[in-house]
C-alpha cells in the first residue's frame, strides 16, 4: 500500500499541470531636474527725513544753524543751500530686485503590473511527448490484437448469425 501510493504521488508530480507565472513588476524610477531661474521681489518702501535750523542775521542772510538727516538704505539724497534757497532731492532707484532661486522637479515613474495574455491549456513539450507515445502505443495494442485474435471463428459466427 505504501509503495502504491508512493507511485501515485510520483505520478501525480510528473503529470501535473503547470502553475502559471506572476507578472514581474519594474522597480520604480525617477528624474530629478533643477532649473535655475531669476524670481522678482518688491524692495520695501524707503524714507528719508531732513530736519535744518535756520537763522537770519543782522544783514538779512540765511545761516544754517543745525542739520540732521535720516534716510533708510535704499534712498539717495542731495542737499544744498545756496543763496538763501534750501533744495534737498531724494531718489529712490527702482524698486523690483532679482534673486537667483533653484526649483527642483522630480518625476517619477511608477510601476504598475501589466497582465499579459496567457495561453490557458496549452500543452508543454512533455505533455505533447506523452500524447504521442500514448498513440503509438494504442496503435501497437490494436494491431497486436488483431493478429491474435482468430479471424476465421468470428467470420464463421457472423455468417452463422446472419442465416
Amino acid at each position: 500500500m505504501k509503495h502504491l501510493l508512493t507511485l501515485l504521488s510520483c505520478v501525480a508530480f510528473l503529470f501535473s499541470c503547470k502553475a502559471p507565472k506572476q507578472p514581474a513588476v519594474p522597480p520604480a524610477e525617477f528624474k530629478e531636474k533643477i532649473v535655475e531661474r531669476l524670481v522678482p521681489y518688491q524692495v520695501p518702501a524707503d524714507s528719508a527725513q531732513f530736519y535744518a535750523l535756520l537763522e537770519c542775521d543782522s544783514l538779512n542772510h540765511v545761516i544754517l544753524k543745525e542739520f540732521s538727516e535720516l534716510k533708510s538704505k535704499g534712498v539717495q539724497s542731495s542737499f544744498s543751500l545756496n543763496q538763501n534757497a534750501l533744495s534737498y532731492n531724494a531718489y529712490r532707484p527702482p524698486d523690483t530686485g532679482y534673486v537667483k532661486a533653484t526649483d527642483s522637479v522630480r518625476i517619477e515613474k511608477i510601476p504598475y503590473a501589466v497582465e499579459v495574455p496567457v495561453k490557458v491549456n496549452e500543452l508543454t513539450k512533455f505533455q505533447a511527448f506523452q500524447i504521442q507515445i500514448a498513440w503509438i502505443l494504442e496503435i501497437a495494442a490494436v494491431c497486436y490484437l488483431a493478429f491474435r485474435i482468430n479471424w476465421k471463428n468470428i467470420f464463421n459466427t457472423i455468417k452463422n448469425l446472419i442465416k
